[in-house]
């Protein structure tokens, strides 16, 4: 398996893996997502190719395999932080025909590599709570999970609409409020 810096050529095959993964998400998180559509991916990978991130194509026998995006981040010191260097991966994709064959991994042992060579000791990712799948991957390739974000949300999660509780009657919006929070 080779992996190599990503052209021009490969953003068709990286946004069709682009829009899968876009996909979940907007299922998950319709209030937050749009979908795409192969245009945009497209746009987005062209942008990404153009720019300083790294977008790297795994490939065997001329054949795409699958695709990661990542970047240097430079975080200067606050009151309360440290200044530190990391490596951010932005996305990874993988063909669903090549999944299980160790792509990933290999793509993770890249970008491993790319940051050693530059002295970044730490790669940092974000993985949404429905992504068990993805959470399980980064795991079993070395990633611990150092935090975790959550939300509260006035919006409904099926419908996306507003819950507005001042509208509910006093006796019904604790139960309103209730059933709100088992949803999230």
């Amino acid at each position: 398996m080779e992996i190599r810096q990503a052209n021009e050529s490969d953003l068709t095959f990286a946004a069709a893996l682009m829009i899968q993964t876009h996909a979940a998400h907007v299922r998950a998180y319709p209030h937050r997502y749009r979908p795409i559509s192969d245009e945009d991916a497209e746009t987005v990978l062209r942008e990404r190719l153009e720019g300083e991130e790294n977008l790297v194509v795994a490939t065997q026998d001329d054949r795409r395999l699958g695709y990661a995006i990542f970047t240097t981040i430079d975080s200067p010191a606050t009151g309360l932080l440290k200044s530190r260097r990391f490596c951010y991966l932005m996305q990874i994709g993988v063909d669903p025909g090549a999944r299980g064959q160790g792509v990933g991994r290999a793509l993770i042992r890249h970008v491993r590599e790319i940051c050693r060579q530059g002295g970044i000791a730490e790669i940092e990712l974000d993985v949404w709570a429905f992504n068990t799948a993805g959470r399980r991957f980064f795991e079993k390739v070395g990633f611990d999970v150092c935090g975790t974000r959550m939300r509260a949300s006035h919006t409904c999660r099926r419908t996306g609409d507003l819950v507005r509780p001042s509208s509910v009657p006093p006796v019904e919006r604790q139960a309103s409020r209730s059933s709100q929070l088992e949803g999230l």
